[in-house]
């Protein structure tokens, strides 16, 4: 029996000196895979390079050096290796575009420079081309979810890498940016509206016609200002004009309609028959006054400028519609 007293004591120094031994003498590419998935970049670097110093046909190493490239910023070194790495055994071109595109994903979530985290997802896509729609409209996705949680940012940068991968979300995406900007109050609609613009035009004469409509509801004329300016970029000069224009109806011969004119401020107006602005020139020897009638045919405008008081307009024909606006 004794002799089998010695039988575990040995089979355990055995794995003992085994285990041991597998992690004394890992080579320096798992050493170097290790390091990598804990993101320790240059230690993994360093162990790459010496190994290619000593094997520079170590297709594994080559490939390994290119992931670490690839993710410190450095996607043309790291494609070269990725090109070593393949010419030394093929079956690595499969894996190229996985790892740019986790690349990517990494860049994005860690806030890098926008123009890196582009480069790597176009490169995801270069390699495995049948990815395109899928990685657009996962990132479509994410943005959705920042707009509902007010992270614009984010959003703002995964719509605008989506739309380079993928030019048929644009139209979704300008939505998306449209729906907030309704959704917004004030002056902060205007970021929102201005994105929806980049992206698609659907809906500029919306946009500017409820900006006019702001700008008729704010205190301050210069605040109003902002609103018109920024209605602008939407719509024509004439929509603006015609919203913001107020209305009076004349009458064949009628003289009777007083205009004030703001100091300092341009009149325009604007009708659908032709109307005589008066403008009182002098006076005559008994005392009369001398009116100079300027005549403004249909359908174009005229600019009365004056520091303050009135001028009287003078309809031709019965039911005549005059819009006066001022600049």
């Amino acid at each position: 029996m004794k002799p089998k007293l010695y039988v575990v004591p040995c089979t355990i120094a055995v794995l003992l000196v085994a285990l041991v031994g597998c992690s004394i003498f890992k080579s320096d590419v798992d050493k170097a895979r290790e390091f990598i998935q804990a993101s320790m970049y240059p230690q993994a670097i360093a162990l790459l390079t010496k190994k290619i110093e000593e094997k520079p046909t170590n297709a594994e190493a080559h490939f390994l050096l290119g992931v670490c490239f690839i993710n410190t910023g450095k996607p043309a070194d790291g494609e070269e290796e990725f090109r070593k790495a393949v010419g030394f055994k093929s079956d690595y071109g499969r894996d190229i575009g996985k790892e740019f595109l986790k690349a990517a994903k990494t860049s994005l979530s860690k806030k890098s420079a926008i123009p890196l985290t582009q480069h790597l997802f176009s490169k995801a896509i270069e390699y495995e081309p049948n990815t395109r729609q899928s990685v657009a409209k996962e990132l479509f996705t994410e943005g959705k979810n920042f707009a509902a949680s007010a992270h614009y940012e984010d959003l703002d940068i995964r719509f605008m890498i989506a739309s380079s991968i993928d030019g048929s979300l644009k139209n979704e995406i300008c939505s998306v940016y449209y729906g907030l900007g309704n959704s917004a109050t004030g002056k902060e609609s205007f970021w929102f509206y201005r994105r929806a613009q980049q992206y698609c035009q659907s809906y500029n004469q919306e946009i500017g016609q409820r900006l006019l409509v702001m700008a008729k509801n704010v205190p301050s004329k210069e605040e109003s200002d902002q609103y018109v300016q920024e209605a602008s970029k939407y719509v024509s000069k004439a929509a603006i004009f015609d919203k913001l224009a107020q209305t009076f109806t004349l009458t064949k011969g009628s003289k009777q309609n007083t205009i004030s004119i703001p100091n300092n401020k341009t009149a325009i107006f604007s009708s659908n028959k032709d109307f005589y602005i008066v403008k009182r020139t002098g006076n005559k020897p008994d005392g009369s006054e001398i009116l100079n009638r300027i005549k403004t045919p249909a359908g174009t405008t005229r600019k009365f400028f004056q520091w303050g008081g009135t001028v009287v307009v003078e309809g031709i024909y019965d039911g005549t519609e005059l819009k006066i606006t001022y600049e």
